[in-house]
């Protein structure tokens, strides 16, 4: 999979400030199973898992637990809040 080029944009959408801390945890989990999806991460995708991470406001010592947890495919799992599944895909389709 290769990061989208001009992705970025969605960052600034307001609506991220609606989505709690875990949500941005799983979320961000499940970025990095889509980006190892090739079992190849790409630069652009290690950008973008980057950007994502900040905008979180994720630790990189957390970030890199979670990038592992995502990479394995352990704790993936989907938040039930509907704007945290539709932010998620919107984020997977940009890291795909």
């Amino acid at each position: 999979s290769r990061a989208r080029a001009g992705s970025l944009g969605r960052m600034d959408d307001p609506r991220w400030a609606r989505v709690s801390g875990s949500g941005v945890r799983r979320i961000y989990r499940l970025l990095c199973l889509v980006a190892y999806c090739d079992h190849d991460l790409h630069p652009a995708e290690r950008a973008l898992l980057e950007v994502y991470r900040g905008r979180f406001g994720i630790a990189p010592e957390e970030a890199a637990l979670l990038e592992e947890e995502g990479r394995a495919g352990r704790d993936v799992r989907l938040g039930r809040d509907p704007l945290e599944q539709r932010l998620l895909l919107e984020a997977m389709i940009d890291v795909a």
